[in-house]
């Protein structure tokens, strides 16, 4: 069976879908615009991997492998 690679957007949409936050609110305690967090989830662009364990970890209080566990468990 082929594993799917699951990229930076689609972990955060799953870990604030998790937190019960919006996108506006997850942007706002990123600093950033709703559009460009948008962006991040429609895998129009791709947010550096070291932003995403950031936000996990400083934000969201998840270690990056808690927020994978989370987002394979969504697909």
């Amino acid at each position: 069976m082929q594993r799917s690679v699951l990229h930076g957007g689609f972990i955060l949409r799953c870990v604030r879908k998790h937190r019960g936050l919006t996108q506006d609110e997850l942007s706002q305690l990123i600093g950033i615009s709703g559009r460009t967090y948008g962006r991040w989830e429609t895998k129009e662009t791709e947010p550096e991997f070291s932003m995403v364990c950031s936000i996990c970890s400083d934000i969201l209080r998840l270690s990056i492998f808690e927020a994978w566990q989370i987002a394979e468990a969504s697909l």
